[in-house]
């Protein structure tokens, strides 16, 4: 379960990171 939160979190955080950087941009 560990493991999959951990992608969860990855996930949310590229996702995150991508969406700023389109909003900068």
């Amino acid at each position: 379960p560990i493991q999959n939160v951990s992608s969860r979190i990855h996930v949310s955080a590229c996702r995150r990171r991508y969406l700023t950087q389109t909003a900068v941009s």
